[in-house]
């Protein structure tokens, strides 16, 4: 049975194997991420059933990250911590569009 992950009751790893996790699928995930640019993020996969393209979904993942980073900052800012730095806002209906030298090069 796996001690983690969606609808599981809430259960908190030791740090040291919360690191190791996440050191193994970035690592994992490293070279595929690295390989994908230009026109590449702006093709849907062939599994992807949703409209969203490789580079929204980049977008999706990186804002959904920032919404958590700001949690934890009102917790600070709760705590008393002073001096904190910005957050970044809404994803809205945003859509990746790639910067001009790459959709003209298709890298």
């Amino acid at each position: 049975m796996k001690r983690f992950g969606y609808g599981k009751p809430l259960a908190v790893p030791p740090l040291d194997e919360a690191w190791a996790w996440w050191r193994a699928v970035t690592r994992a995930a490293d070279p595929y991420l690295d390989s994908v640019a230009g026109v590449r993020l702006t093709r849907r996969w062939k599994r992807e059933c949703s409209r969203e393209t490789p580079g929204t979904k980049l977008h999706r993942t990186t804002y959904h990250y920032w919404f958590h980073l700001g949690e934890s900052q009102g917790v600070r800012q709760m705590l008393g911590h002073t001096k904190l730095p910005d957050f970044v806002g809404g994803f809205g209906k945003s859509q990746y569009r790639p910067e001009a030298a790459d959709a003209a090069t298709g890298s």
